[in-house]
């Protein structure tokens, strides 16, 4: 019998076809790693809620929102069983890396705040009926001063990596609250090996501003954290070195 040979060229095209599909194959495979390692790196990163630079124009002269102090907050006018307490804390996470690899490793933040205000929008058991009887929402537009440190003057803290510290409580209007403003007069950063170093605060870095809604309660009491990730609220350039404050998240126990 007779051996047909397929040509030389069709082995070749099959050949061809082959090592394509392979090839296509490779690809698609490392393109699918690829985007699985830059998803799983985006998810690491640390998102910073400090929308500081979004600031407009302050009320106040010294670019605050509210009253000078505590005695002249809106919620004093109210009886105490519209009250409820906040306590505020903020508190060193450490997820993130170094902004700079160049920056030492750091053991606190000192940091002298001015003052802390937070935004009232609306209030608990003040709801009123309409002629029809039905409940209306009593919306306002209040900033309420935080206590700092059991007193209305400006105080220092200390930050320390990995631990949290006490910033003011305050008894405040039963509510929804929208924002929160801390600001700060200046900064000085301590490095595990003992240096401290004085920050520049540059714009509006001043200002922690977080806009998060949250509650709190008639007769109970609020504790809120601020989450800092001190690490990378540090940025060196040159023998200089900024507060760039970076919030990852605000939690809330009522």
């Amino acid at each position: 019998m007779r051996t047909v040979r397929k040509p030389t060229y069709l082995l070749l095209n099959k050949h061809f076809i082959i090592l394509t599909l392979i090839a296509l194959g490779a690809v698609a495979a490392t393109s699918v790693v690829t985007q699985k390692t830059q998803t799983q790196q985006q998810a690491a990163m640390p998102v910073n809620i400090n929308t500081a630079n979004e600031i407009e124009s302050a009320i106040n002269t010294d670019g605050t929102m509210g009253p000078k102090s505590t005695k002249d907050n809106f919620s004093n006018t109210l009886l105490a069983p519209y009250l409820g307490k906040i306590t505020i804390n903020l508190n060193d996470e450490q997820k993130g890396e170094k902004n700079n690899k160049d920056t030492k490793k750091i053991s606190s933040i000192k940091l002298t705040l001015a003052k802390a205000e937070i935004h009232l929008v609306y209030l608990f058991l003040m709801e009123k009926k309409n002629s029809t009887g039905q409940k209306t929402n009593q919306n306002l537009d209040k900033w309420e001063v935080i206590k700092l440190n059991g007193d209305n003057a400006e105080s220092t803290l200390e930050l320390k990596a990995g631990e949290s510290t006490f910033l003011g409580s305050t008894d405040l209007a039963g509510g929804k609250y929208s924002e929160i403003r801390i600001y700060i007069k200046n900064a000085v950063v301590k490095f595990s090996d003992g240096e401290e170093v004085p920050l520049i605060i540059p714009g509006r870095s001043n200002i922690i501003r977080i806009v998060r809604p949250f509650n709190i309660y008639p007769e109970k009491t609020t504790l809120l954290t601020l989450n800092i990730d001190m690490q990378r609220s540090i940025v060196q350039a040159g023998n200089a070195y900024f507060l760039q404050p970076t919030l990852t998240n605000l939690t809330t126990v009522n």
